[in-house]
């Protein structure tokens, strides 16, 4: 247990750094104004495109893919639960899968409170309920998804409790509380704390998802089958209708005469 007391003081701490950070903050466009209305077609076609793009998208989903096709689900799954090599026991996996979804969840409620919204306390309350609609939205959405191909598909859990394995409810979860959480730190730019909050909260729902594995709840397949299909829910729904300071990937083409050039990156 006492490295879930660590993970929580390291995230308490980090919560504060936000919180003091974002006092000093300010954008030219307040988190939420945009929200839901008006429907911009542009963005929602520019969300589409650069969710599917994007790494935490693309990368979870080939992942799915390669351990279902060279069966490797099986073999990983009992290794690691055997072995429990990082939480010790299966009971400790699923304990602290349970606490880092909680801190996750908790992060989201206080990033959605704490970014910039309005000056005045009428537009304060407006935007904020807008953007809740839009981030309540997004995880009811991926969490639909998730049950929907849980029934779909009745996979049975390595412990054989019962035929819901796949898609990782708790990875979803936890994939949706990171996402919504770093697209909202987003808003407070030109503080380079931000971006190592980002990564740890990455790092934090993956955590998640490789210890229900070790906890002997799902395959490795459940688990980045649930990091892609809920991150793309998440990242669409909000960059689509509440909008985003900028985009993961950039894809630009450019030309000069008869020469032409491409330029791609991504950033979190």
């Amino acid at each position: 247990m006492e490295s879930y007391k660590h993970s929580q003081k390291t995230i308490i701490f980090l919560i504060i750094s936000v919180t003091i950070i974002s006092s000093c903050a300010h954008v030219n466009n307040p988190w939420g104004k945009d929200a839901l209305y008006p429907i911009n077609k542009n963005r929602i076609f520019h969300a589409a495109r650069t969710s599917i793009l994007d790494y935490q998208t693309i990368v979870p989903a080939f992942s799915c893919a390669f351990f279902y096709y060279f069966k490797l689900d099986n073999k990983t799954s009992k290794w690691l639960s055997s072995e429990t090599p990082v939480f010790g026991s299966n009971k400790n996996a699923q304990e602290a899968s349970d606490i880092l979804n909680d801190l996750l969840k908790y992060e989201t409620f206080l990033t959605t409170l704490i970014v910039p919204s309005g000056d005045k306390l009428g537009d304060w309350i407006f935007y904020k309920t807008k953007g809740i609609c839009v981030e309540y939205s997004a995880f009811c959405i991926s969490k639909g998804a998730t049950a929907f191909l849980k029934d779909k598909t009745n996979r049975k859990r390595p412990d054989s409790s019962d035929d819901r394995s796949f898609p990782s409810g708790h990875t979803s979860n936890a994939i949706s509380y990171s996402t919504l959480s770093n697209r909202n730190l987003e808003y407070l730019e030109n503080h380079y704390v931000v971006k190592y909050i980002q990564t740890f909260n990455i790092l934090l729902a993956a955590s998640v998802g490789y210890a229900r594995i070790e906890g002997k709840r799902h395959y490795p397949s459940d688990v980045f089958a649930a990091f892609s299909l809920s991150y793309f829910i998440n990242s669409f729904i909000y960059d689509a209708f509440l909008g985003r300071s900028k985009s993961n990937i950039s894809l630009k083409f450019y030309s000069f005469g008869h020469s032409k050039s491409f330029y791609f990156s991504i950033g979190f």
